[in-house]
């Protein structure tokens, strides 16, 4: 997004199935289907900042927080707080979403959790 473009304003990305859909998995042992059924919870990070205990106490309607981010970079994508994915924010029949720019790799992701 560029600086004029609002959040609100996110390039329309096509129409596509819910992430929860399922597809058909032919072939997979029972075991395997049901640990690929596992819901897992996906946040999209901004930006992050420090703020002091009184900026905190003063916080009110109105209220700005500079995230250190600027509009046209990257947002992450996390499952259970790890970085899996960084992408770019979308409207989806007028909805937020994000669009999938770049997976971190699996070697990055084990050692994130510190494998």
């Amino acid at each position: 997004m560029d600086e004029q473009q609002t959040a609100a304003q996110a390039p329309e990305a096509p129409s596509r199935p819910p992430a929860r859909a399922r597809r058909p998995r032919r072939g997979l042992s029972g075991n395997l289907d049901v640990i690929l059924d596992i819901d897992l919870p996906l946040s999209v990070r901004f930006g992050t900042t420090d703020l002091t205990m009184d900026a905190l106490t003063r916080l009110g309607p109105g209220a700005l927080i500079d995230l250190g981010r600027t509009p046209d970079e990257p947002v992450d994508l996390l499952v259970n707080g790890r970085l899996v994915a960084r992408g770019e924010v979308v409207v989806v029949s007028g909805n937020y979403g994000v669009r999938v720019l770049e997976v971190v790799s699996a070697a990055d992701r084990l050692r994130s959790m510190g494998a």
